[in-house]
C-alpha cells in the first residue's frame, strides 16, 4: 500500500486488494488492517485523505465479499449479535492487561488458558514498565508510537468481542499480531536510540533471546503427545 502511494503503480493497488482479501479469509483479525493502514498513511507518510478514496472503496468491497461468504458458510456466524459482542468485550477488558503481561513476562504459560485463571499482576507490572519507558523517552509525541498503541488494541479487539459460547479461551498465541504494536512503541523509545544501540543492544538482545530459548525448550514438553498436552491443559 505504501509503495502504491509512493510510485502510483496500479498493480500495487490490486496486489494490496488481493492480499487484504486473502488475509481476511486466513485470519479474521485482518478486519482492522484498513484502520491501521489509514493511520500509517495519513500520519506517518502524510498521504491526503482525498487520495485514499479508491483504497477505501477496495476495503469496503473486500469486506463485503468476506462477510457474505463467511455468513453463508457458517450459520453460527450469523448468530453473533452486536449485544453479545458488546457484553463479551466489556467482560474481557482485563484481558488487555493480561495479554500485555504475557508479552513482557512470559510466565505461568498454559496450553489452554482461561481468562479467569490469569493474574493481573504481571500485566500491571508490564504496564508500569511500558509507561515509564514511554514517558522517559517522550515517545508519546511520535506518531508511530501512537499507532503502535492503536495496533495493539485493534488486533486484540476481535479476540475480545467473540461471544463466550463460540470461544472462551485466552490463547497466548494470539499475541503474535498485537505484539508488533508494542514493538512499534518501543522502537520510538530510548531503547532504540543511537546512543543506546551502540552500547547495549547486542548484549540485551542476546540475554532476552537466551531466556526465551530456555522457556521455549521447557515448553516443548507440553506438546510431546496428545495425552501430555491435555494433562497439562487440565492442570
Amino acid at each position: 500500500t505504501i509503495d502504491y502511494f509512493q510510485t502510483s503503480k496500479v498493480y500495487l493497488f490490486f496486489a494490496h486488494f488481493i492480499s487484504f482479501l486473502l488475509a481476511l479469509f486466513t485470519k479474521e483479525t485482518a478486519v482492522v488492517i484498513p484502520v491501521i493502514s489509514f493511520f500509517l498513511l495519513r500520519f506517518v507518510f502524510s498521504v491526503k485523505v482525498s487520495k485514499m478514496l479508491t483504497l477505501f472503496a477496495s476495503w469496503v468491497f473486500a469486506l463485503l465479499i468476506w462477510y457474505g461468504l463467511r455468513a453463508t458458510s457458517d450459520p453460527s456466524y450469523r448468530g453473533m449479535f452486536v449485544q453479545e459482542m458488546i457484553q463479551s468485550g466489556i467482560a474481557r477488558i482485563p484481558a488487555i492487561l493480561q495479554y500485555l503481561g504475557k508479552i513482557f513476562f512470559p510466565v505461568n504459560l498454559s496450553a489452554v488458558p482461561k481468562f479467569e485463571d490469569i493474574t493481573l499482576i504481571w500485566g500491571t507490572l508490564a504496564l508500569v514498565l511500558l509507561i515509564t519507558v514511554v514517558t522517559i523517552s517522550k515517545s508519546y509525541k511520535k506518531p508511530l508510537a501512537i499507532i503502535g498503541l492503536l495496533w495493539y488494541f485493534l488486533f486484540l479487539f476481535p479476540v475480545l468481542i467473540i461471544p463466550k459460547q463460540l470461544n472462551d479461551q485466552c490463547y497466548e498465541h494470539r499475541l503474535y499480531l498485537p505484539f508488533i504494536g508494542i514493538l512499534l512503541i518501543l522502537s520510538q523509545s530510548l531503547l532504540f536510540s543511537e546512543k543506546w544501540k551502540k552500547k547495549n543492544t547486542i548484549m540485551v538482545s542476546v540475554v532476552i533471546l537466551a531466556i526465551y530459548m530456555v522457556i521455549s525448550f521447557i515448553r516443548l514438553e507440553c506438546y510431546r503427545d496428545r495425552q501430555t498436552f491435555w494433562d497439562k491443559a487440565v492442570a
